[in-house]
């Protein structure tokens, strides 16, 4: 009898904007060599590419349509406590801090973020230490 298959490990990426999402797959895809890279427009489409997968990091926009990102922190959160979100945003706020925390945010990034702040989430994420 064989035993089952590991879950694939997944880093999930959401954003509405093509831009930014293909930006942001790149540095990640670079930073976690092995891990599959999910970028996707959309919560929903988030919340289904966890599905069968161990993932780590998902690193989400805040303002997106039909679900937000604090929404979806939610909805991540309550499905794998374990697993680490980091929100992004151009609207910072103290109450939307308070809230990312609450709901169990590990990082909040504003936008535009630089690569330095993606790489230094990922590495501290996964545990990968930085090229000297």
């Amino acid at each position: 009898m064989t035993a089952p298959a590991a879950p694939v490990q997944a880093i999930i990426l959401v954003d509405d904007d093509a831009n930014i999402l293909g930006i942001m797959a790149r540095i990640v895809g670079f930073v976690a060599m092995g891990y599959d890279v999910i970028p996707v427009a959309s919560a929903q489409e988030a919340l289904t590419a966890m599905d069968g997968r161990t993932v780590p990091l998902v690193i989400t926009d805040y303002n997106m349509p039909e679900m937000n990102g604090l929404a979806l922190l939610a909805e991540v959160k309550q499905r794998s406590p374990n697993t680490v979100v980091a929100l992004v945003t151009a609207y910072a706020s103290a109450d939307l801090q308070r809230q990312a925390w609450q709901l169990g945010a590990s990082y909040m990034l504003p936008k535009p973020m630089t690569i330095e702040q993606i790489e230094q989430v990922v590495q501290e994420v996964l545990g990968i230490t930085p090229n000297q």
